[in-house]
């Protein structure tokens, strides 16, 4: 008690003081845990921002191949002229073929009566 009165404190505010003091590191501490989660925080934002970029860049780019597949595909007309025209010369090939059977035929008829 001595003590105290030689700081001009009465048991009182002495208990106040101790009482601040406990507040004040429990404060200390909560504030130095909420730094560490602030810092966690910000190198996972940090962390999500890059996947976001990463898949924006993915993104941009199966659009970019997207847009070359439709620039480079063959309008439905043209398809359907390619398609036509492949069975025209499917059905010559054949006739083609048919003729060449007969004319060997004949061939080997010739040579076979000489």
């Amino acid at each position: 008690a001595g003590a105290l009165s030689a700081q001009g404190l009465s048991e009182d505010d002495a208990a106040t003081l101790a009482a601040m003091r406990v507040l004040l590191n429990k404060s200390e501490t909560e504030l130095l845990s909420l730094k560490h989660q602030l810092v966690e925080t910000k190198a996972e934002l940090k962390a999500a921002e890059e996947r976001l970029r990463e898949k924006d860049a993915l993104i941009k780019d199966q659009e970019a191949r997207i847009d070359d597949l439709i620039e480079s595909r063959v309008p439905m007309d043209d398809m359907n002229d390619i398609m036509d025209e492949n069975a025209r010369l499917r059905k010559e090939l054949k006739e083609n073929e048919e003729l060449l059977a007969e004319c060997q035929k004949l061939l080997e008829e010739y040579v076979g009566e000489k």
